[in-house]
């Protein structure tokens, strides 16, 4: 797990902290307006750059950043809105389904800031997707056995609920988690207890991930996999503004793959993509659609209005 989107290894070339000097400069002289949905819902602690003159010396940015990082105040977020919206009042929205998954995502950040996120409540789809997504593409690029799926799976589903929790999980503590990864992934308990018990720690960022698939599985075709390969497999596996970028987070940043999921479930402009596709062969409609009420709700109390 990791705690900020800018610890993530897709977001290493960026330079936030010299963004953030910019924004907090810019916020001076024109405050930014209160960032609202495409229906008009008022996001609680967030902002937004419209398309202004005013920003034009403002640096463009992809990923929500914490005006008060750093401080010793609630976080205040604000998202570029210019790659979304067009000049006026209010602002268009050109990219509709794009911005509604930044509003999301935004609220879920906050969700599991504030500890609200409980992965087991989510339900096993999200995990299911997850765990499904990486095996089947990584199967696909190097033609895995079968005994090879079923150990990724486990580490994955592992590797999940690190990523969905708040603090992380000991090794000692994962046991109990032992029966929700074998529904995920069809893989007998006993054989999940004994790929735990071969591990020496539980993976908790994304190379840890990958070194014990790597360890557990002994597949030569996989000694030399790493996170680019791994991003490499994966990236086109969704659609839109920074898709590719938010398809790194996701392999790390809990509330980005869980805004891709509930996009997915929710929206039928992404109905093409990948990860689509995992959530509708995952579970059964009830399970997608109680999903996706548990996330509107939580979304919701993160609106203002």
């Amino acid at each position: 797990m990791i705690n900020s989107i800018y610890d993530a290894k897709i977001m290493q070339v960026y330079n936030h902290k010299r963004i953030l000097s910019q924004i907090l400069k810019h916020a001076v002289y024109q405050p930014y307006e209160q960032m609202t949905t495409p229906s008009g819902r008022r996001l609680t602690k967030a902002v937004m750059v419209v398309p202004s003159d005013e920003y034009d010396t403002l640096p463009s940015f992809t990923q929500p950043i914490d005006m008060n990082e750093g401080t010793n105040k609630e976080p205040m977020w604000v998202v570029d809105g210019r790659p979304f919206l067009r000049s006026g009042t209010p602002p268009v929205y050109v990219a509709k389904n794009d911005w509604t998954f930044q509003c999301v995502r935004l609220t879920l950040i906050q969700a599991m800031a504030d500890g609200a996120i409980q992965p087991v409540r989510l339900g096993m789809l999200p995990a299911k997707v997850f765990s499904r997504w990486i095996v089947q593409s990584l199967t696909q690029r190097f033609n895995l056995d079968m005994s090879t799926q079923m150990t990724v799976g486990v580490i994955c589903a592992l590797y999940y609920f690190q990523m969905m929790n708040k603090e992380p999980l000991a090794l000692e503590n994962f046991e109990s988690y032992a029966s929700h990864v074998s529904n995920i992934t069809g893989v007998p308990r006993d054989s999940v207890v004994t790929t735990l018990e071969g591990l020496n720690k539980l993976p908790h960022n994304i190379d840890t991930m990958i070194d014990a698939i790597k360890t557990s599985t002994r597949n030569v075709r996989l000694k030399d996999l790493n996170f680019t390969t791994l991003f490499m497999v994966l990236s086109m596996s969704w659609i839109g503004v920074h898709s590719r970028e938010n398809i790194g987070l996701a392999l790390e940043h809990g509330p980005t793959f869980l805004a891709m999921v509930y996009s997915a479930g929710d929206d039928r402009s992404y109905r093409k993509t990948v990860i689509t596709r995992h959530v509708e062969n995952a579970g059964r409609p009830a399970d997608v659609d109680a999903f996706l009420k548990y996330v509107s709700r939580l979304v919701m109390s993160y609106y203002a209005d």
